[in-house]
């Protein structure tokens, strides 16, 4: 089996994107295999976390 990069969520609903995007934010936080810094086009655990905080408080 290949894994797949999944770059659209517009299929999933609002509680679902919420869980993956939790998902996604507890997955990178500390994660050993994808220290920071990363590439300067990608936005920093510091702003995805708030990104999603912000998402958070809105949902």
């Amino acid at each position: 089996m290949q894994a797949k990069l999944i770059t659209a969520f517009v299929r999933l609903n609002e509680a679902d994107f919420f869980t993956k995007a939790g998902v996604i934010v507890t997955a990178l936080t500390a994660n050993i295999h994808y220290p920071e810094p990363w590439a300067a086009q990608v936005i920093t655990l510091a702003q995805l976390s708030a990104a999603y905080k912000n998402y958070q408080d809105c949902y």
